[in-house]
C-alpha cells in the first residue's frame, strides 16, 4: 500500500526488506557491537532462536558470557580489530548441549568516524559436513594406525618402479630408515634372479587384471641379506582411469620358510631313517644264510657302513683263553693297527665295554666327562659307538663305529645307535650259528685222535689245489708219509701209546709246515701233507726237516719215518699224484726206511 504521491512508508520499505531477507534460506542476523543484541534476524536465524533483541552469544552457544570467554573466535572481536569482511568456522550449541557447525561470513557498519558499530552475519550450517570431514580424519587416522601397526608391509611404486610411499613394518623388514628407502627404485631392493619372473607378473597379472595372485620372491636388506616374502599387487588408476602406480602388500615368511626347512629336514630324516630300518630288518634273513664265520664279519661290516654312512668300523671278538678283545674285521683301519691291537676286559674303551655289556655313544669325545681325553689326529670326528656282542648273557665282543660322513650332521644320534644294537643283536645269534657250524664241520673233517683234518677233508682240498694249479700253472707237491715199525712199537708199548706217538709226529709235521700248507691223517700211521706253490726241492727241503725233527722225539724208543714227494703235473688228477706219491713212499720204505724218495 503507497501514498497518494508514490513514496513507500519507512514501516513498509522495512517490512518489504524483511520479506526479502527471510527469503534467504541461510541464518541472517545483524548484532549491535557494543551490547552484543541482535537487531535484525531473517526467519532462518530466528528458527535457531537467534531473534531480535537477544544477545548473540545466549542464543548461539546458550551461554552468559560472549564467545572470548568460552574460548571461542569472535566474529564480533575479529571485525572490531580488522574493520574487514572475515569467514570464519564458528561452532553453536543448542539447548541440549550439541555442536552445530557454521561457516561464518561477517561484514561490518562502519559509523562515520569509521568506528565498527554493527556487524552482518550470515551462517551457513556446515554440521553435516564437518561430521563428514571429522568421520573421514577419523577413518583415516585409524587406517594410518592400522597401516603402521601392522606388522605387514605395505609399499606404493610409481610406474617406474620408484618407492613413493611405504609402512614402518615395510622400513624395518629392509633395514633402511625412511629417507633411504624412497630414493631407491623396486629393482634395488630386489636380488636380479626375481628380476625376470616379477616383471612376467606384472606384465600379465597386474596390468592385464589388475592385481596379481599371491607370490613368494626375495627382498634384498641393506645389509646383503635376502629376507623372504609373499605379495600381492595391485595397480592403482588416475580418475582419468590412467595407471599411476602399484600398491603391493608384503609379508615376511622367513619363519615359516624356516619351519618348512626344518619340517622338509625331518620329512628326510624320516624317510632316511626309514630306509635304514628297513635295510636293517632285511639283513637278518641273508646273514643268518652265512656259516663261514670271517665271511659273516665281513657281512655286519659292510652293512654297518653302509645303513650308519660311517668310514670306519671293526668287529672284535673276545679271545676266552687271553681275556682280550682282538679284530677280527675292519674298515677304515691300518694292517698294522688289526693285527696288533689287543684290548683286555676293562681296558678304555671297547675293554670298558666288553665288560659292562652296555653300548656306548659319545658326541664329543674330547667334552665326555667320563673320557675327557685328545681326539686322536687319524680320526675325523669326535663322534663314536660301541655296541657289545652278546648272546645269552655271555660277552662275545664288540663292534666299533666312527667317522660319520654326514657333515650336517657328524655327531651319531639315538636312532643310530639303536640301529647299530639291531644289526649286532642279529649278529650274535648269526656268530653262534656260524661258530656252531664251523664246530660241527670241523668234528667231520677233523680227526679225533689227532686233530688234525681227516682222509674226507684231504680228498676235498687235493681237488681244490690241483683246479688250482691246473688255473695258474703253479708248483703243487704232495708228501705221504709213514712211520716206519708202527706195528711193533703198538705191540710193544701198547696202543695207548700208540695213540700218543700218532698226535706227537702230527704236531711235529704241522709245526714244519707252513699255514697254507694242509697235513691231513690219511689212514692208520700214515699222514699227507699239501703244499702249494711248492716245488719238488722245496717239498724235499720241508721232508728232511721233518725226519729230522722226529727222530729228535724222545719217545719209548727211537721213531723214523719214510716220506715219499709226488709231483703235480699239468694233466694228472687226484688219482695220478696220490699214486705217485705212494710209489715214492713205498720206494722209500723198500729202501731201508727213515729216507725219503721223489716222484715227478
Amino acid at each position: 500500500m503507497t501514498r497518494g504521491n508514490g513514496k513507500e512508508r519507512p514501516e513498509e520499505k522495512q517490512n518489504g526488506l524483511q520479506k526479502v531477507i527471510d527469503g534467504i534460506v541461510d541464518p541472517f542476523y545483524i548484532i549491535n557491537v557494543p551490547d552484543y543484541k541482535v537487531v535484525f534476524a531473517n526467519k532462518a536465524a530466528r528458527k535457531n532462536d537467534i531473534n531480535k533483541n537477544c544477545l548473540c552469544y545466549a542464543a548461539t552457544h546458550h551461554s552468559e558470557v560472549p564467545c572470548r570467554d568460552l574460548g571461542l573466535s569472535c566474529p564480533i572481536e575479529i571485525l572490531t580489530k580488522t574493520k574487514q569482511p572475515v569467514s570464519l568456522e564458528h561452532v553453536h550449541f543448542n539447548k541440549q548441549g550439541d555442536p552445530q557447525y557454521f561457516e561464518i561470513n561477517a561484514y561490518p557498519l562502519l559509523e562515520s568516524g569509521g568506528t565498527v558499530k554493527q556487524i552482518v552475519i550470515q551462517a551457513i550450517d556446515v554440521t553435516k559436513r564437518k561430521i563428514n570431514e571429522q568421520s573421514i580424519i577419523e577413518s583415516e587416522k585409524r587406517y594410518r594406525q592400522l597401516y603402521e601397526a601392522s606388522r605387514d608391509g605395505y609399499v606404493l611404486v610409481n610406474m617406474q618402479g620408484q618407492i613413493q610411499e611405504h609402512n614402518h613394518a615395510f622400513q624395518e623388514m629392509l633395514g633402511y630408515n625412511s629417507q633411504e628407502i624412497k630414493k631407491l627404485g623396486h629393482q634395488d631392493v630386489t636380488p636380479a634372479k626375481w628380476h625376470d619372473l616379477e616383471k612376467k607378473i606384472i606384465e600379465e597379472q597386474v596390468m592385464a587384471l589388475g592385481y596379481s595372485e599371491l607370490y613368494e620372491k626375495e627382498y634384498l636388506r641393506k645389509d646383503g641379506s635376502c629376507v623372504p616374502v609373499e605379495l600381492r599387487t595391485y595397480l592403482i588408476h588416475s580418475e582419468e582411469g590412467t595407471p599411476t602406480g602399484m600398491w603391493s602388500f608384503v609379508r615376511d615368511i622367513s619363519e615359516r620358510k624356516e619351519i618348512e626347512e626344518k619340517l622338509n629336514q625331518l620329512q628326510n630324516l624320516i624317510a632316511l631313517e626309514k630306509r635304514k630300518l628297513e635295510e636293517v630288518l632285511n639283513i637278518n634273513p641273508a646273514m643268518a644264510s652265512i656259516s663261514n664265520l670271517n665271511h659273516l664279519v665281513d657281512f655286519v661290516i659292510e652293512k654297518s657302513t653302509k645303513i650308519l654312512e660311517i668310514e670306519r668300523c671293526s668287529l672284535m671278538l673276545l679271545d676266552n683263553h687271553t681275556n682280550e678283545l682282538t679284530i677280527r674285521g675292519a674298515k677304515g683301519l691300518n694292517d698294522k693297527y688289526i693285527t696288533t691291537t689287543r684290548i683286555r676286559m676293562g681296558e678304555p674303551l671297547a675293554g670298558l665295554v666288553a665288560k659292562t655289556g652296555q653300548p656306548l655313544l659319545v658326541n664329543d669325545i674330547e667334552q665326555e666327562k667320563s673320557i675327557g681325553r685328545q681326539n686322536r689326529q687319524s680320526y675325523k670326528s669326535k663322534s663314536f659307538m660301541i655296541v657289545p656282542i652278546m648272546l645269552k648273557n655271555k660277552m662275545v665282543g664288540v663292534v666299533n663305529v666312527s667317522d660319520k660322513k654326514s657333515r650336517d650332521e657328524p655327531h651319531f644320534s639315538g636312532i643310530d645307535l639303536r640301529i647299530l644294537c639291531t644289526i649286532v643283536s642279529q649278529a650274535a645269534t648269526a656268530i653262534e650259528n656260524a661258530s656252531n657250524y664251523r664246530e660241527l664241520e670241523f668234528l667231520s673233517i677233523s680227526d679225533p685222535l689227532t686233530g688234525i683234518f681227516n682222509y674226507r677233508y684231504f680228498t676235498r682240498t687235493l681237488d681244490m689245489e690241483i683246479e688250482r694249479a691246473h688255473r695258474y700253472l703253479g708248483p703243487f707237491c704232495l708228501l705221504m708219509l709213514d712211520i716206519d715199525n708202527f706195528k711193533s712199537y703198538n705191540d710193544t708199548y701198547g696202543h695207548p701209546a700208540g695213540d700218543i706217538l700218532l698226535k706227537r709226529i702230527s704236531a711235529v709235521v704241522k709245526n714244519n709246515l707252513r699255514a697254507v700248507d694242509i697235513v691231513c691223517r690219511y689212514a692208520g700211521d700214515e699222514f699227507v701233507a699239501i703244499l702249494p706253490q711248492t716245488n719238488i726241492d722245496q717239498a724235499k727241503t720241508v721232508a728232511k726237516k721233518i725226519i729230522d725233527s722226529i727222530q729228535n722225539l724222545k719217545c719209548k724208543r727211537t721213531v723214523s719215518v719214510s716220506i715219499g714227494v709226488g709231483e703235480q703235473s699239468h694233466h694228472s688228477d687226484r688219482r695220478d699224484l696220490i699214486l705217485k706219491t705212494d710209489q715214492a713212499l713205498y720206494q722209500a720204505k723198500r729202501e731201508g726206511k727213515g729216507r725219503i724218495c721223489c716222484f715227478k
